[in-house]
């Protein structure tokens, strides 16, 4: 009775034990599946985010097309299309969430408005200038016509008084003195570049030669100012030539730097691919790696030499590198690369040589030039005082010019009429010449030029101010071209920036893929692990289960996944274990009233089985089902967003009807799939306001050129009565000359008989000793002739006047000889004076030339060391985030300092802004290290505390199962016979569970492989992507590097023209 219920109790033990068993293994199976719905959910959100992140990368690549669009659009001139550029990217930033480039983009559309408004402003300035200048022009003509008129009126009517011969005497020595001193000033003003100073001075002196009648000095004169000017003209042409120089070698060192800066990027690149092509096919070693960083580091010098502008030493880094790389068996594209390199460095080097030389050979032919003209004022000195000591024989022959007064004076009006239309035609050099001839040949005369001096004054003032708006134009030109370079420029940074910026975001990226991509590796390997284990313990090999489910916690641990189920099991396995051992203990008492209970429990687990077989096959139908109805939305999917392709080329083709249509077509469609489509209503919305904005812009287009041609109007009415105006003043000017011409004609025959007699009287008065009797005598038969049938009452006045200086004349002749030598002697003494002053004044010019420059020289220094520490700075940076990649935070927070350094001496705080900010990522990014390392080692130790306390608990249930087997060895021999038996039973039933395990786990892995398979054709899906954003990445810095080029080839053909010019 007690054995029967021992049986009864152990029977019960038993079954409860399997019911246990049972909801284990069912408990597993649930963990299974829900791990496995997780790992579906996850793989559908990363397929949603690489489709988010492909949208947005294909939004990013819309977006720099239209802002190169805009950059194409601003070089062109075309400003609103420009800011219509922006506004897209703007909105397509704002899309994507880059809020700082759309602060950089509101920043360039301001600028480009700017731009817009001033160069508005500047055209209505120009007009309103220029209509000004109009009426200025015709309040100056008629003002000038009323003044020749008044001076014509003056002239004919005023009488030529002549002066004493004592005050003539005194006051022709006072001329001179004045023309001297003079001379001396224009000598200094010359000496200081101050040109048009001294060619005003010239022209006084000049006037007051013609005033002495020193008329061969009046010629040498018209010579040193014909050579000043061609000085100052060709001192202009060469500040020109300085400026534009400047310029292109300013434009040209950019382009060559930017050119061995994209080329070195280049090199460092496919550099770095080569490295890891040769790591991943080990067949680099030690000695050949040393050789290949000791390679860059002479190119890196070499590139360092370079910005210094120390050719030589960067050609031989080069070519030392070239070498190094072909001893250890590189033979790719980036040796051709290095050798294009040090071609680019030699043609540059001999650029730079010729230019050296040119300028040379130009400011020593511009020495030459000034010793030339220093030397020809010099020569000019001294034969003026050859000159001086032949005055007084000169003097005698002042009666001779009496006789070409009245063909002077005819001369001079002829000169004031021709002045006249010069100043009509705008030929203002030419009527300040003509007046200049004008008043010359009054001076001769003694005729007042005070009117004459105030046109020439006038047209002077005109002229300056046409020449200061010229230079006005040619300044506002070359400024607007410096602003037009420092905004490209500027723009070029911000791309560079934002390309840095992109660049460092897109390795982020790539890290977070590379390390989810891991995490999902791991996760696989846990999850094999784990069905491994169960497997194991379905054939009760707790042992290998334990293991597996220990490695299965360990890996999922180290990606930081919920390992509490996993402890769960193998607590519960441990306790599954042990009640095992217990079992096998019972089972060698009552193992054979097992064998019925065995074969009814096989009995059972068939028809679970068949049960589990139905289930699984309604199941993989209601999957087929769900696939139909994905491949259908897939389809209508695929019709929205050919729709939508549609929509988007109507829309670049400005069809907004047509695109509305479509983008509506698609919001239905995207609805009817329950999709979002608040993209296609911001669209929508978009182009009602770019229709209605076309209107708008329509209508301003049509009123401003109603506006234009309503000015057009007034500008040729106002031109149509200046033309009139014009007819009518050389219709006036015409008859003026026909009446004067009549008169001078009738006048003629008497005034020819009285210029003979004034004619042999001047012959009287040339003589060495003048006969003054016979001069009076003829001077008065002269005077009645003209008194009898002229009646010029002034003539007659000055004739008699001209009776009175000659009879005093004659008494003054002796006292004149005296002080005429005594003046000869002091002249002679400033003259000496005036050449040491002259010598003094040329080394002074010469020492503050030296000076200007070393100044220069200093100023070109001073630029190329800002630009040295500039790439020296970014240089640091990319470094910084080098390191900051290998984890070497010490370095890169070592570069960056340094790069902040480099940045504050040439003063470029904003850029510092940005570097700031990747001292602070590298900060975060060193926390985030040091943690996950720390977490690491936790968990190692853990780990090994864990197997130590589980290698003494295997230790001790060994034990205690040697005990267990000694106790039970008297029962060996009955048990044997049916140890064997259950054993083949055992057998059986586990060929029958394995054959169940191993189609369970083929249809487990057939699944995982379809996942693994989506997954992998998502990667190479992403890769492709990766590598065409790459070659269009490297199609826009062609297409840039082309720009440039052609950028740089226009200016120096317009450089060129600007010379012929």
């Amino acid at each position: 009775r007690e054995e029967d219920l021992n049986k009864l109790k152990e029977l019960e033990l038993r079954f409860r034990s399997e019911q246990d068993e049972q909801l284990f293994q069912q408990q597993i199976s649930e963990k299974i599946e829900l791990e496995k719905q997780k790992m579906r959910v996850k793989q559908e959100k990363l397929k949603k985010e690489e489709e988010f992140n492909l949208y947005i990368e294909q939004k990013k690549e819309d977006a720099f097309n239209l802002l190169e669009e805009a950059q194409k659009c601003i070089e062109k001139g075309e400003d609103e299309k420009a800011i219509e550029y922006y506004e897209n990217s703007a909105n397509i930033f704002k899309e994507i969430h880059w809020d700082h480039e759309i602060n950089l983009i509101k920043n360039s559309i301001f600028a480009v408005e700017n731009k817009k408004r001033e160069s508005e402003l500047r055209k209505q300035m120009d007009l309103k200038a220029l209509l000004e200048d109009e009426k200025q022009e015709k309040k100056f003509q008629e003002e000038l016509i009323k003044e020749m008129k008044i001076q014509s009126a003056k002239l004919k009517q005023k009488e030529i008084i002549h002066r004493e011969q004592e005050k003539e005497i005194k006051y022709r020595e006072s001329k001179k003195e004045e023309a001297f001193s003079l001379l001396e000033k224009a000598q200094n003003y010359l000496s200081y570049e101050k040109f048009d100073d001294a060619i005003e001075i010239y022209h006084d002196v000049a006037n007051i030669f013609a005033q002495i009648q020193w008329m061969d000095e009046i010629a040498i004169l018209h010579e040193a100012i014909m050579n000043i000017e061609n000085k100052k003209r060709e001192k202009n042409y060469l500040k020109q030539k300085l400026i534009q120089d400047a310029i292109e070698k300013e434009k040209a060192n950019f382009a060559f730097t930017e050119q061995i800066r994209l080329i070195r990027e280049r090199e460092k690149t496919r550099a770095i691919e080569e490295k890891v092509l040769i790591e991943e096919k080990e067949l680099i070693n030690s000695q050949y790696f040393v050789k290949q960083q000791d390679a860059f580091k002479l190119i890196d010098t070499g590139f360092i030499l370079l910005n210094q502008e120390n050719y030589d030493k960067a050609l031989e880094n080069y070519k030392n590198a070239i070498s190094i790389l072909t001893e250890i068996g590189w033979t790719s594209n980036y040796l051709n690369l290095l050798k294009d390199t040090v071609k680019t460095i030699e043609i540059r080097k001999k650029e730079i040589e010729r230019e050296k030389t040119l300028e040379n050979k130009l400011l020593f032919q511009q020495q030459k030039e000034e010793e030339q003209f220093q030397q020809k004022i010099s020569e000019y000195m001294i034969r003026e005082q050859k000159r001086l000591k032949q005055k007084d024989i000169e003097i005698l022959k002042y009666e001779e010019l009496k006789q070409l007064k009245e063909k002077r004076k005819l001369e001079a009006f002829g000169s004031i009429d021709e002045a006249e239309k010069a100043l009509n035609q705008k030929l203002y050099n030419q009527a300040i010449e003509k007046y200049r001839q004008a008043e010359l040949l009054l001076n001769e005369i003694g005729f007042p030029t005070q009117a004459v001096r105030e046109m020439i004054s006038k047209v002077q003032e005109k002229s300056k101010e046409e020449i200061f708006v010229k230079q006005k134009k040619l300044e506002d030109k070359l400024h607007k071209e410096r602003e037009e370079f420092n905004f490209q420029q500027q723009i070029r940074d911000n791309i560079r920036i934002n390309e840095m910026k992109l660049k460092v975001r897109q390795i982020e990226l790539k890290k977070q893929r590379e390390h989810q991509a891991y995490i999902e590796k791991r996760k696989e390997e846990a999850f094999n692990l784990l069905e491994e284990a169960e497997i194991f313990m379905k054939q009760t090999q707790y042992d290998k289960t334990l293991d597996y489910y220990y490695s299965a916690e360990l890996i999922l641990n180290k990606i930081a996944f919920p390992t509490e189920l996993i402890r769960e099991s193998i607590f519960k396995v441990q306790e599954k274990k042990r009640q095992h051992h217990l079992h096998k203990q019972k089972e060698l008492e009552a193992s054979l009233k097992e064998e019925k209970e065995e074969w009814e429990f096989q009995q059972k687990v068939t028809s679970n089985l068949n049960n589990e077989k139905e289930r699984l096959k309604a199941k993989k139908l209601e999957i087929e089902k769900l696939e139909q109805l994905k491949l259908k939305l897939e389809e209508k999917k695929e019709q929205t967003f050919m729709i939508l392709d549609e929509a988007e080329h109507f829309f670049k083709d400005l069809d907004h009807d047509n695109a509305l249509k479509k983008y509506r077509k698609a919001e239905i469609m995207l609805n009817e799939l329950q999709f979002p489509t608040l993209a296609i209503k911001n669209m929508i919305i978009r182009i009602n306001n770019l229709k209605e904005q076309k209107e708008k812009f329509e209508m301003l287009e049509n009123q401003k050129k109603l506006e234009k041609l309503a000015e057009d109007k007034i500008l040729q009415v106002l031109i149509e009565e200046r033309k009139r105006q014009e007819r009518e003043k050389k219709k006036a000017q015409q008859l003026a000359i026909q009446e004067r011409e009549r008169v001078i004609q009738e006048q003629k025959s008497v005034r020819e008989s009285a210029f003979s007699l004034l004619e042999e009287a001047g012959k009287y008065l040339k003589q060495y000793i003048p006969d003054y009797n016979k001069a009076i005598s003829l001077y008065i038969q002269a005077k009645i002739l003209l008194a009898e049938n002229i009646g010029w009452e002034p003539e007659i006045n000055n004739l008699d006047m001209l009776i009175k200086d000659l009879q005093e004349e004659q008494v003054a002749f002796i006292d004149k000889k005296r002080i005429e030598e005594q003046a000869h002697l002091q002249r002679q003494k400033e003259y000496e004076m005036f050449l040491e002053e002259v010598t003094r004044r040329r080394l002074d010019q010469e020492k503050l030339k030296r000076k200007q420059e070393r100044q220069y020289r200093k100023l070109i220094l001073k630029k190329q060391q800002v630009e040295h520490i500039k790439d020296e700075g970014l240089r640091l940076i990319d470094e910084g985030k080098k390191w900051a990649v290998y984890h070497d935070f010490a370095k890169a927070h070592k570069n960056l300092n340094m790069a902040i350094i480099k940045f504050r001496e040439i003063g470029w705080d904003k850029e510092i802004r940005y570097i700031e900010t990747e001292i602070k990522n590298t900060k975060v990014l060193e926390e985030k290290v040091k943690k996950e390392e720390a977490r690491i080692e936790s968990i190692q130790e853990q780990l090994e505390k864990q197997r130590i306390s589980e290698k003494r608990r295997r230790e001790i249930k060994d034990a205690k199962l040697k005990d267990s087997i000694s106790e039970i060895s008297y029962l060996a021999d009955e048990v044997m016979v049916m140890i064997e038996k259950r054993k083949k039973e055992q057998k059986l039933g586990e060929k029958q569970k394995k054959e169940k395990i191993k189609v369970d786990a083929k249809e487990f892995r057939r699944e995982m492989g379809q996942l693994i398979k989506i997954k992998q054709e998502l990667i190479d899906e992403l890769e492709k992507k990766e590598v065409e954003k790459r070659k269009f990445q490297e199609k826009i810095e062609k297409a840039k590097e082309r720009e440039e080029i052609d950028n740089l080839k226009r200016m120096i053909k317009e450089a060129s023209k600007d010379k012929k010019k």
